[in-house]
Parts: C-alpha cells; structure tokens; sequence
C-alpha cells in the first residue's frame, strides 16, 4: 500500500476493517527515502537477474544426486543485460534480449529416500547463494581470498618503478639504519606535511624508509623470538611456528625481499617488531643496544611502517587474513604507539573485512571437524593441521576484534557484527 500524492494513506478497501484514529502521514524526507530504499532494491534484483540469466546448464558435470550443475557464463553475463534505451527513471531495468529467458530448472534425479528439509539451508545452498551475490555485485570470490594468503606478493600488483627511492616515507617518518637504530638525517619535515613531494602519489612497492626500517636477518630474528615469546599471550593474532617459519622465508629472500613479500603480511610482520620494541622490558632493552628513548622512537616507525604498508596492500578493497592479523594488533598491542583516532578506525575497518572474510562464521568445531573429514581431509596431514590452526588463528583474532571495539569505541558495534 502507498501514500496518496498528499501524503496520507489511501483509503481501506473495506470501510468496516478501517484502522481507528488519524491517518499516519509521511515527510517528503520520509517519502524520499523510502523511494530510494526501494530503488536500491530494484538495482539489486536486476543484478541477481542478470546472473541467473547467464547460467548455463553443464551436462557433462553431475551433483551427488546425479543432477546436471550449473555454470555461470561471463560472456554471456557481459553481454545479455544491458536496460533498454528511454526506459524511465526509477522503473525496474528490463532487459533488451528476450531471447534469453531464465533457464528451466532440470529435473530432479529420483532418490531412493526423501528427507523433510529443516528450516535451516543447507551448506551446498548457502553457498550457491554467496556465489551468485559475489557475482551479481562484483565483489571478490574466495579463490581471490586465498590466492591473497599467500606470502608471495600477489602477481597482479605492480611493483612500481622507483618506489625503492626517496629519503623518508609518505607519513613523514625518518629512515632508520639496517639494525633498526634511528640515524640523523640530512633534513627532516613534520608528518603530514604539505612540501611539494608530499603530493606525489604513493608508489605501490616498499618506501625507502620502509626499506631501511627492516632491520638485519639477526636483528629481526631475535626481536621476532622475543616478540612470541614474551608478547604472544597479549593478542595471540598469529601461530608462533607458522610465524617463524613464515619469516624463514621471507629473510630467504635477500635484500630485496620487501618487495617480493605480500605487503599486507609486511605489515604483520612490522607491527610484531613494534609490539616487541614497544614492550621491552628495561632490564632486556640493553642487550638489544635500546635507550630508553631510542625504544619509544624505533616502536613507533615499526608502527608507521606497518600502517604504510597496510595501505600498499589495498587492504580496503583487497581484503585478506594477514590485514586483519595486523589490525588486531594495532588495537590490542599498539593503543599507546598510534594515534587513537587512527587505530580506531582501522579497528572498524578490520571488523567488516573480517565480515566478509567470514572470520565471524566459525560454528562448531565438532560439525566443522565432521565437514572437512567427509571431504577426505586427514586431520593428522599437514592439511589437517595447517587448516586447524587457522581456524584457531581466525577464532581469536576476531574476539580481538569485538574485545576491543568494545574497549576503544564510545559507540561499540560489537553488538551488530554479532547478529550479521
């Protein structure tokens, strides 16, 4: 039912069932939006029907129960749903081929048993239905998630041309000499500044601040034990074996190894040297040659240095495990080395990544343990064990989260990431 043009309700088509009192009058603000709210329900259904159109049956490849699959043809996507030219504004997009009609569902293959269908969907339905939101709406696919967990940098970033040179990087910091030390430099500028090279765009490889912040293979070796086995307990957002043998690898690599590293990784790796600087003990800080000052400077360019290399992973719009990792550690672990402004930011940020990571949708561990047997995955393989720790991995990271959106925040939206 509508409003009428002045706003009020039209008339009931029964008199006797009328609602008593005065009619429930609408703003034009409150028009407005509900109009909007509407149109924006139009959009996304043309785009869920525009996917379903383009799905082609596939003979050739069969379900369990013997059913034929379906596949989503993109060329088919690209070009079968453009809105017809003078259709008017606000109206339902149609589309131009009606050649292409929504695709006859096939026949059910007989099964020797039927089972009444509980109110829950099943995995197989859920998924189905993910794909076809991921596709209508162009968001990434979880092959993308995966191939970004990978330490490798991703080979579809561009390492950028020059983006070793400079002096300093984009937030201002001064560089740092190879064991970690801060060393003097020619000239110096506040953060944020507004000199002519501030405005030059931010290359996508490591700056040369970055570069000469990473301290030595033996340096980092030791900063990064004394980082797991002193600092772990507090966030618990990585696996200490899988961490080590993850820097293994990445000191493998020589000197040019920030460049070839995933840069959302680089940034883990960053703000666990800054949790390990920043909470040195006095009596520990001399054996790794730290004053008191030199502690607070050099924990505070790890800081800056993770946060840049957060934001040359694109971590906003190519989102993966290892930004969240290094989020988490922000808000648990770096509260007194960033600005609070920031940090809760980024904390907001990491929740929704880890939304649509789905870091939030562990279930039970014993149904999930039954799903991946049933798949024929070993729970003694290397599989089965690299799989548990990251669920465990995922598991405390996002009550990291939640813990300290509710900490940090004066509005905590722990209560809407617990219902989505």
């Amino acid at each position: 039912m509508g409003f009428a043009a002045d706003g009020t309700l039209p008339a009931p088509a029964h008199p006797a069932a009328a609602p008593t009192g005065p009619p429930r009058l609408a703003s034009a603000t409150e028009y407005e939006a509900i109009s909007r709210n509407i149109q924006v329900v139009r959009q996304r259904l043309y785009h869920l029907e525009r996917v379903v159109r383009a799905f082609v049956p596939q003979p050739d490849s069969l379900d369990p129960q013997g059913n034929a699959m379906w596949a989503v043809d993109l060329n088919l996507l690209q070009h079968n749903d453009h809105p017809t030219a003078g259709s008017a504004p606000g109206s339902t997009p149609s589309f131009a081929r009606d050649s292409l009609p929504l695709p006859p569902p096939p026949p059910l293959a007989p099964t020797a048993t039927t089972t009444a269908t509980s109110a829950q969907p099943r995995d197989s339905e859920v998924e189905a239905a993910t794909t076809l939101e991921f596709l209508a709406l162009g968001r990434d696919s979880k092959e993308s998630h995966f191939r970004r967990s990978e330490l490798r940098r991703p080979s579809s970033e561009d390492d950028g041309d020059g983006a070793m040179g400079g002096g300093g990087d984009e937030l201002g910091n001064e560089p740092l000499a190879a064991d970690g030390r801060a060393r003097a430099s020619p000239s110096s500028r506040p953060a944020h500044s507004l000199a002519a090279d501030a405005t030059a765009p931010t290359p996508k490889g490591p700056s040369s601040s970055t570069v000469d912040v990473l301290p030595s293979v033996e340096m980092s070796a030791r900063l990064i034990d004394y980082s797991l086995d002193k600092v772990l307990w507090q966030h618990g957002g990585v696996h200490s074996g899988q961490f080590r043998r993850e820097c293994a690898e990445f000191y493998s690599w020589g000197e040019r190894r920030a460049e070839k590293v995933n840069q959302a990784w680089l940034a883990l790796y960053l703000a666990m040297l800054a949790v390990a600087v920043k909470h040195m003990v006095a009596d520990d800080a001399p054996a790794f040659g730290y004053s008191g000052d030199e502690q607070q400077q050099l924990a505070k360019a790890y800081f800056d240095a993770s946060v840049a290399a957060l934001h040359r992973s694109n971590f906003m719009a190519k989102h993966q495990v290892y930004a969240v990792q290094a989020i988490n550690l922000y808000a648990v672990s770096c509260q007194d080395i960033g600005e609070s402004d920031l940090i809760a930011t980024l904390l907001a940020a990491g929740i929704r990544i880890a939304q649509h990571l789905k870091m939030h949708l562990f279930g039970d561990d014993a149904a999930w343990d039954a799903k991946r047997r049933k798949n024929g995955v070993d729970p003694a393989s290397d599989e089965g064990v690299k799989g548990l720790i990251e669920r465990e991995i995922r598991k405390r990271v996002w009550y990291g989260l939640l813990t300290e959106c509710v900490d940090l925040s004066p509005f905590p939206l722990a209560h809407l990431a617990a219902r989505r």
